[in-house]
């Protein structure tokens, strides 16, 4: 598999991810972009959800990713989209995959833009 390909496998892995949680948080117009950068990829996710201060705790673990490469198999099994009970797990995992973010909550809109390098 060539490296772009396998890059936009991870970059559908991450939207899904991201569209998951947002749905399960109620959102309301959730738009998301997707820019390719020769090096890098970068995902913004932005929708309308009411958050509780626990939800945004949950969301603190994006803040500091720990990408970790020797894993990359692995990341398919992470992230389970199946289990709706546990869609904390998904940020988990999609904390996995990524090398930075930047995550902003004004309590009515959360914005979350992820960074994976190639």
């Amino acid at each position: 598999m060539t490296k772009l390909k396998n890059e936009q496998k991870y970059t559908k892995i991450i939207t899904g991810g991201l569209m998951y949680y947002y749905f399960n948080k109620g959102v309301e117009n959730l738009n998301i972009n997707i820019d390719i950068k020769p090096d890098y990829i970068v995902i913004n996710a932005g929708g309308r959800v009411k958050l509780s201060s626990s939800d945004l705790s949950k969301l603190e673990i994006l803040k500091n990713p720990m990408r970790l490469p020797e894993f990359e198999n692995y990341y398919d099994v992470l992230i389970d989209y199946n289990d709706s009970s546990n869609e904390i797990s998904n940020i988990d995992g999609l904390s996995s995959i990524i090398d930075a973010s930047e995550v902003d909550y004004d309590g009515e809109f959360l914005s979350i833009k992820l960074r994976r390098n190639f």
